[in-house]
């Protein structure tokens, strides 16, 4: 019965042990390194010794590891009692969380190279309101991991979600036809990502420029620990007389190839062998080569659903689909909740209405023809940023003359910019259906029911009010403080009009800041 106190899987220890082991090794070998730098006498025995000290080293931090492992592991236990999910752990400070059953909104599971090397996953329970996971069970055995997902259900008086683990042999044997399939009932419906599909998404995902902040990161942080400076002189020393304009663009296209496809190999990882299938009142999404995440999302959970479309991806008409669910903050220390929310990684634009359609027909629109902004509204996507720019460029020209006057070049980058938010954005207003559309870098268009939202507010700065524009946004539930949507510089009586409909019988406020 899971009132009775359980332990996690013994593989807990040796997930324990590696977490420890990771955590401590750079600090042992820089010990080690400095240590042998401080000894006197050949070069040869100092790095002798240094390879027994990093050996002894590794060896009593690995078995301390393991020790503190199993210890920690004997200490944490779990169960389900009195209407809470209830964890105690800890060695030296005794922790209990008591999780009552009517706030848990989500339970995912997660399986990395060592989970499942031993048939484990990583039990994750999203509550209500929480930005990040209220509960990390490291390592659950499969069954038991269903099992305790099918009481959480049972005991919230939830129907039963689809074991997570349905289809999963079909997707480790690389099935990538990519076709949506309905063998699963009248109200069932699949869709796989084809290798087409991931390979677009990686070469467009826009992340050569994470790729570029991570090494430069990571060339300082060991530039403050180890002497670089001599090695990048000796290189620089050795191809001064080797450099010419073609050898430089050879290492400029070289470094950005090799990006791209770092940044493409993190998707391919990140998103390979992604499937989204819907069964009865539940969405489960699975995804991931390395680490396999596998996540439920009930359907009435979902508030809406977000159209994200890449600058890279917008030219060629492809989305990335994204809910916006009760059961996650998105606001956590990683993106965990961010990835979990996306039901298609990329979709082409004609395929999305379809789509939406068979797996959340409540979020199906029919007919969208945006309302564009009045001309008036283009000055105020402008003039605030050609207002910084020109300011930036002139404290740069005054400082840095006569390389600061190259900066001039930002004020109209700035006027395009504004100009680019304003044509995109706008709003549609349908019977059940509220969609808006704006831009900050990626394109994004948000699709809202009206029972959804739960407050709408119409905003007048005194400058739109000079203007008769007006700022109109609305709430759904999501963490602890919820997803707002929005469209700026919208007339005023539009906005007055979207009031009207978002608020029936819900919380409107109408603010003049």
């Amino acid at each position: 019965m899971m009132s009775e106190p359980r332990r996690l899987h013994p593989a807990t220890v040796l997930m324990y042990t590696l977490r420890l082991v990771r955590q401590f090794i750079i600090p042992v070998a820089l010990f080690v390194f400095f240590q042998a730098n401080g000894e006197d006498g050949p070069v040869l025995a100092s790095v002798a010794m240094g390879v027994v000290w990093f050996a002894v080293g590794v060896i009593v931090l690995i078995a301390g590891s393991a020790a503190w492992g199993y210890i920690a592991w004997r200490h944490y236990t779990y169960r389900i009692e009195n209407g809470e999910f209830r964890i105690e752990h800890g060695v030296l400070n005794k922790k209990r969380r008591y999780i009552p059953l009517e706030r848990i909104q989500t339970v995912d599971f997660v399986e990395g190279i060592v989970h499942r090397l031993f048939r484990v996953v990583k039990v994750r329970v999203e509550t209500a309101g929480g930005t990040e996971p209220e509960a990390n069970l490291e390592a659950v055995a499969r069954p038991e991991a269903e099992q305790l997902r099918h009481f959480l259900n049972a005991m919230r008086n939830e129907p039963d979600s689809p074991s997570a683990f349905d289809g999963a042999a079909a997707g480790e044997q690389g099935e990538t036809d990519g076709q949506s399939s309905a063998a699963f009932g009248a109200d069932s419906c699949e869709r796989r990502i084809t290798l087409r599909e991931l390979l677009i998404a990686g070469v467009t995902s826009g992340s050569v420029g994470v790729i570029f902040s991570l090494v430069g990161g990571a060339f300082s942080f060991f530039d403050d620990l180890l002497p670089l400076d001599d090695v990048v002189d000796r290189i620089g020393n050795y191809v001064s007389g080797q450099v010419t304009v073609p050898f430089i663009a050879l290492i400029a296209v070289t470094a950005l190839v090799v990006a791209w496809l770092a940044a493409t190999l993190s998707v391919a990882l990140k998103f390979g062998n992604f499937r989204v299938k819907r069964a009865g009142d539940y969405l489960s999404v699975e995804r991931g080569l390395l680490e396999r995440r596998r996540s439920t999302l009930p359907i009435k959970r979902i508030q809406s659903v977000r159209l994200v479309e890449g600058v890279l991806r917008q030219p060629f008409g492809y989305v990335t689909v994204h809910v916006v669910s009760a059961g996650y903050g998105g606001s956590g220390s990683d993106s965990y909740e961010e990835d979990a929310t996306v039901i298609f990684p990329l979709m082409a634009k004609k395929d999305v209405v379809p789509f939406l359609d068979r797996f959340v027909p409540e979020f199906a629109p029919e007919d969208v023809k945006l309302e564009r902004l009045p001309r008036r509204a283009w000055r105020r996507f402008v003039v605030p940023g050609v207002a910084v720019s020109a300011l930036v460029a002139l404290l740069l020209s005054y400082f840095f003359d006569p390389w600061g006057w190259l900066s001039w070049i930002l004020v109209p980058l700035a006027v395009g910019y504004g100009t680019m938010c304003y044509s995109d954005e706008g709003w549609h207003l349908a019977y059940h259906h509220l969609v808006v559309r704006s831009r900050s870098i990626a394109r994004t268009t948000a699709v809202v029911t009206r029972r959804r939202i739960q407050s709408s507010t119409l905003k007048q700065s005194p400058f739109q009010l000079k203007a008769d524009l007006a700022t109109f946004q609305v709430n759904v539930a999501s963490g602890s403080t919820g997803k707002r949507f929005s469209v700026r510089h919208v007339d005023r009586r539009d906005g007055e009009r979207l009031l009207e409909w978002a608020s029936h019988r819900r919380n409107r406020q109408v603010k003049r800041s």
